[in-house]
């Protein structure tokens, strides 16, 4: 992760007082960084079908458990989740 999301992550953990506000900053962030959209920011308790076109857009279509969707993106940006939350785990305990 590079140290300016970091340097963001702290920011707004400092200064927004409201969880929600950072959940839905974090969810816009990433959905940025990941170039995908969502219809809504709760859980609808429904099936939904994911629709994906070009690079290994066969790869994640069809009806899908959730957890399938973060382990695609992990497996194609090649994110280490254990670097990046001891990262942060250092970060937060400095503030």
């Amino acid at each position: 992760m590079p140290a300016t999301a970091v340097n963001e992550l702290i920011y707004l953990i400092k200064v927004q007082k409201n969880h929600d506000n950072v959940l839905r900053y974090l969810s816009d962030f990433i959905s940025n960084m990941t170039r995908v959209g969502w219809t809504t920011h709760k859980h609808t308790g429904i099936d939904m079908n994911l629709y994906a076109s070009g690079k290994y857009s066969d790869k994640i279509r069809g009806n899908l458990e959730n957890t399938d969707v973060g382990s695609f993106i992990v497996d194609i940006l090649k994110l280490d989740l254990k670097s990046i939350t001891d990262q942060l785990e250092k970060y937060l305990d400095l503030i």
